[in-house]
């Protein structure tokens, strides 16, 4: 039995075949309707939405058959894509195409056969729409021109799906391109915002001290000077304080495009980047998924001002951070091999203990060579204590 000859374009026509993402799909009712008019249309016994693929041909819809697919060198279909016109097979034990294929010869016993191809949004004939019959017949041009209509309905449905499909990875890649784009972007926001607040607003704040600590020698020099000293200071100060608003801001629009665990997670690049230092940090529980984002974003705030205070206070090299939820109840632990001197402990008006307040909490500290320990424990379901201050823009 000589198989049908490969199509000239077989990869390009199996690639589109795949764009469709169809075959192996659940019976569908749009196709199921297409081939059971089709049977009606040529008044025969089995029609078949058939797909050809590198080894087999797979019926998407059948009508009067039980099998789901069947050899592609046993496929009349292998004969009906080579061309685009409809492949029409009166009495198939005269052919000598088929004459001996086991369709013809065995339990199946077709004898006629109609096959009109379907081809995709390029052109590509994928499969055929097609009527058998286990007695030899002809078809009249209405029911040609029929089935052709329902063939070019099948196209359609062939069309839309891999339009749909290519649509969808479209957006799939511009979306991944937009996430790119947003990470890079607040990754860069926050490491702005770091800048601003750990680098120009301090330094600015020390200069403001050393102004007014001359101001005491200036006032003895000079009274116009003195004055000079304390406006500059004022200045000064107000340019400090406007960076750490900016800083907030660029804080914030990174908080909300990463997320907390991200915004983390870049605070510990830059950090090991910078200070040299090791910071491993255990996954757990999500607080963007547990939290509001106004808590959420005093959470992150605290993680990394404890993250500052443990390197620059405890002279920490190592760290490790965890997130643990219990019932109700969100921790938040940094283990550190910095100093494990307890006399070294927070002060009450200390930039943690004003965060963990805010959040309703308290920062606690252990010291215990090898690993010290900071933490800071949220009740989830009582409110947020927030501070009369405006959030970030």
């Amino acid at each position: 039995m000589p198989s049908a000859p490969l199509p000239i374009d077989e990869a390009r026509r199996l690639a589109s075949l795949r764009a469709c993402d169809i075959l192996d799909t659940d019976p569908e009712q749009a196709f199921d309707e297409l081939v059971a008019l089709a049977a009606y249309v040529a008044g025969v016994p089995i029609a078949l939405f058939s797909l050809v693929d590198e080894s087999r041909q797979w019926f998407k819809a059948k009508f009067g058959l039980d099998v789901c697919e069947t050899p592609r060198e046993q496929a009349f279909c292998g004969y009906t894509i080579l061309d685009p016109k409809p492949l029409i097979v009166e009495d198939a034990t005269a052919d000598g195409r088929f004459s001996d294929n086991p369709l013809v010869t065995g339990a199946l016993g077709i004898r006629f056969y109609a096959g009109f191809p379907l081809h995709a949004a390029d052109g590509l004939r994928l499969g055929t729409l097609c009527v058998i019959d286990t007695h030899p017949r002809e078809l009249r041009v209405d029911q040609i021109s029929a089935l052709q209509a329902l063939a070019n309905q099948a196209c359609a449905q062939l069309k839309s799906r891999q339009v749909l499909r290519e649509l969808s990875d479209l957006r799939e890649r511009e979306q991944a391109l937009a996430d790119r784009g947003l990470e890079a972007q607040a990754s860069e926001s926050f490491r702005v915002g770091q800048i601003l607040h750990k680098g120009l607003a301090a330094e600015l704040s020390e200069v403001a001290e050393s102004l007014q600590s001359c101001r005491a020698d200036a006032a003895v020099l000079s009274p116009s000077l003195n004055a000079l000293l304390e406006r500059s200071r004022e200045r000064i100060v107000a340019a400090a304080n406007d960076c750490r608003v900016v800083a907030q801001r660029f804080r914030g629009f990174s908080l909300l495009t990463l997320g907390w665990l991200d915004s983390v997670r870049a605070d510990i690049n830059h950090l090991q980047a910078d200070h040299g230092v090791e910071i491993v940090f255990e996954d757990g529980e999500d607080p963007d998924l547990l939290l509001d984002y106004a808590s959420a974003h005093r959470f992150a705030e605290f993680s990394h001002a404890a993250l500052y205070a443990v390197i620059d206070q405890r002279g920490a090299r190592q760290l490790r951070l965890s997130v643990v939820r219990r019932g109700s109840t969100l921790t938040l632990r940094i283990r550190h091999s910095g100093r494990s001197d307890g006399a070294a402990a927070l002060h009450p008006a200390s930039r943690l203990r004003v965060l963990a307040a805010e959040l309703g909490s308290v920062v606690k500290e252990t010291f215990a060579a090898p690993w010290s320990e900071l933490s800071l424990t949220v009740n989830m379901s009582s409110p947020m204590r927030l501070p009369a201050r405006a959030e970030p823009a």
